[in-house]
């Protein structure tokens, strides 16, 4: 739809049902066929009218970090973003992304894990952004952190195809945290992670092409 009849439709939902929403949902246009543009470009005159996008068909889930930024998330756009099956979740969650519930995807073990988190209200900073409080300095490994009042859910992502070891540069003062009193905990989710605990400076172990998702606070 172009621009003047979603904004219509956007009124007339919130008219009738103030809880509606409208979802983006597209198959990749970079390719020869649909003129070699990312589908964000097509269809960015919309995103003030959408609340959330699903770009799935057709996506690598393989692509470079800054792919991700730009032909599947809608983070930077405000607009948070669903993957098609079962997506690549760790990678999702530096870029702002979970898997659909059906289509092949199982996000409830993430979402249970968000949920015991509080992630509602909480506050993104993400890998690209040089402010955030997280940092692993191996370009392979990338962190975004998730942050409320007394707590930060750490996300890590691998794009390496061997194991990667990386200690994390935290900026406690940022996080409102006390260094001497803080804990990193991975989260228990089903079939991603188990429950383990991490001193503050020891290195952290990521497999290849998978990551982490780390509680840390008092």
């Amino acid at each position: 739809m172009g621009r003047k009849t979603t904004q219509r439709a956007r009124r007339i939902l919130d008219a009738h049902n103030p809880n509606s929403q409208i979802d983006s949902h597209s198959w990749s246009h970079f390719n020869w066929d649909a003129g070699m543009t990312p589908s964000a470009y097509c269809y960015m005159q919309n995103f003030p009218y959408y609340n959330r996008l699903w770009y799935g068909e057709g996506f690598h889930y393989d692509a470079r970090p800054d792919l991700w930024l730009v032909e599947m998330s809608g983070i930077p756009f405000g607009l948070m973003s669903e993957m098609l099956g079962t997506g690549q979740p760790w990678r999702g969650m530096v870029s702002g992304e979970v898997a659909r519930l059906g289509w092949g995807g199982e996000p409830r073990p993430l979402w249970q894990a968000m949920d015991e988190f509080g992630m509602a209200g909480s506050e993104m900073t993400g890998f690209w952004d040089a402010a955030c409080p997280v940092k692993t300095h191996n370009p392979a490994v990338l962190a975004s952190v998730y942050r409320k009042q007394g707590k930060t859910l750490v996300a890590l992502a691998s794009w390496s195809a061997k194991d990667e070891s990386v200690r994390l540069s935290i900026d406690f003062k940022a996080l409102g945290l006390d260094p001497a009193k803080a804990t990193l905990t991975a989260m228990a989710m089903e079939k991603l992670q188990p429950k383990a605990s991490y001193q503050i400076a020891d290195p952290v172990a990521i497999p290849p092409g998978k990551g982490l998702l780390l509680t840390l606070q008092p």
